[in-house]
């Protein structure tokens, strides 16, 4: 494979990283209540893996003759100033169409290259955070469920 097209494919792993959604969460400000500093908590951490692990991305890139370029985020602002519980379900299907998406990319990269080898390090990131997103989205559901019965009840 040409390093060219290594960038190009690294490219776009970079651009999954840096322009996915718990990127947006962290800049979209969302509402907490005190039952969420676990599920922050998490998210934080995989805002902040992501983040590590795209500097990885980028270093890779640069090494390789590449430009980092950084597209708009894709419009996720009917998602701002909403609450977290809220936008688990969301982060989780967004995780799931990522971690396909990080999967076809590293498949592209040839056996035992430091490429295929960092892809693979981000396959394994996504799924990791796709486990721990579902996980809060499970806990979770009784929060919206609540919110839920609490509308209908002042209504």
């Amino acid at each position: 494979m040409t390093d060219s097209r290594s960038v190009s494919l690294l490219s776009e792993i970079l651009t999954g990283l840096l322009r996915s959604l718990p990127q947006y969460v962290a800049e979209c400000w969302p509402w907490t209540h005190r039952g969420d500093a676990d599920a922050y908590a998490v998210v934080k951490g995989i805002i902040d893996q992501e983040q590590r692990r795209a500097e990885e991305v980028a270093q890779a890139i640069v090494e390789r003759g590449g430009l980092l370029i950084y597209p708009p985020f894709p419009d996720w602002t009917r998602l701002n100033f909403v609450a977290l519980d809220y936008l688990l379900d969301h982060l989780v299907h967004f995780q799931e169409t990522a971690v396909a998406r990080f999967e076809a990319i590293r498949d592209q990269f040839a056996e035992g290259t430091e490429q295929r080898a960092l892809a693979e390090s981000v396959v394994e990131d996504a799924k990791k955070h796709l486990g721990q997103l579902q996980e809060l989205a499970a806990r979770h559901q009784y929060s919206q469920q609540v919110s839920v019965v609490t509308e209908q009840a002042s209504n």
